[in-house]
């Protein structure tokens, strides 16, 4: 319950859209920022949004995105030269510390680099430049019915030794991993995630997945609460979690992270999997998706994924 009201006090304010520096309330200025943005989320108060401004590819992708829920977007030469340079320092760090940390404890936090726009101003604005040129901006400012802006960028780097997807159900011997493992939906929503592949991506070293259409799957606003009450608390596969799962009433079993708990075999599985493009493509290529459909991030085989995720809200 506590976690449940929490939950709906930043749904409230909708947590998630307010920038990384102002989260932090380690200041006067952050602590106005904090109060500021989300009486602004509250009153839906963003400005109106411009239609004229829509490009033939900026209605391209807003067509794509309606539809299916996710579109790939090239990124021009240049501003790939230029992202790539600007973006080697942060991968370098974050290499550092993925080395200092042991791989039998490396969870999924241990992948990412948290920027902020205070300390990667030079980061943002190259990646800000790229969303508006590209037409992304103005598609996502139309869908979401509200002026977008950059909330998040963080660099991300996985490899095989990354095992928060795989390692699951420890306590159960002779375990049929799930083909579906690592699905989820952001129970959240409203907003739009952008990643940028910094190499090439292949079967091998991580694609990301994305249901096709799945962004329009009907869900009352009481189960998204149940569902993320439920992912933040109890979406573990050890035994504890389980048992105190199993013990909710029927209608607060509920999850957003679900893939995990698919048999191999069953209706759900096959039709979440036949539904699924694994994104394979090359290095500079943007992938932009709604949080509110089914998808998982790259889960590496072999090689290693370079990419940026940015939160578009």
């Amino acid at each position: 319950l506590k976690n449940f009201l929490i939950l709906i006090s930043k749904r409230i304010i909708r947590y998630e859209m307010i920038p990384t520096d102002s989260r932090k309330l380690n200041s006067l200025k952050s602590v106005f920022s904090f109060f500021k943005i989300s009486i602004q989320n509250i009153t839906g108060f963003s400005g109106s949004v411009k239609s004229s401004s829509m490009t033939s590819e900026s209605n391209l992708i807003y067509s794509t995105m309606n539809k299916f829920g996710i579109t790939v977007v090239k990124i021009h030469e240049q501003k790939m030269v230029e992202l790539s340079q600007i973006s080697e320092k942060y991968f370098s760090i974050l290499t550092e510390r993925r080395l200092k940390k042991n791989t039998k404890n490396r969870d999924f936090e241990d992948s990412r680099f948290y920027c902020s726009r205070k300390n990667s101003l030079d980061l943002f604005n190259v990646i800000e430049t790229i969303l508006d040129e590209s037409g992304i901006f103005d598609a996502a400012s139309k869908l979401l019915g509200r002026n977008v802006k950059l909330v998040d960028v963080n660099p991300q780097i996985n490899d095989k030794t990354d095992n928060f997807w795989k390692n699951i159900f420890n306590d159960v011997k002779s375990f049929d991993f799930p083909s579906t493992a690592y699905f989820h939906r952001d129970a959240s929503g409203g907003d739009l995630k952008a990643i940028f592949y910094m190499n090439d991506v292949n079967e091998k070293n991580g694609p990301f997945s994305f249901s096709i259409g799945s962004h329009d799957m009907s869900i009352s606003r009481l189960d998204d609460y149940i569902c993320e009450t439920n992912d933040r608390i109890l979406s573990s596969t050890d035994s504890e979690s389980r048992k105190l799962f199993s013990h909710l009433p029927a209608k607060l079993r509920q999850k957003g992270s679900f893939g995990n708990d698919l048999l191999n075999g069953s209706h759900l599985s096959k039709k979440l999997l036949d539904s699924s493009w694994s994104v394979e493509a090359e290095k500079g290529s943007i992938v932009l998706f709604d949080t509110k459909g089914v998808h998982r991030g790259g889960m590496v085989k072999q090689g290693k994924r370079f990419v940026i995720t940015c939160v578009i809200g």
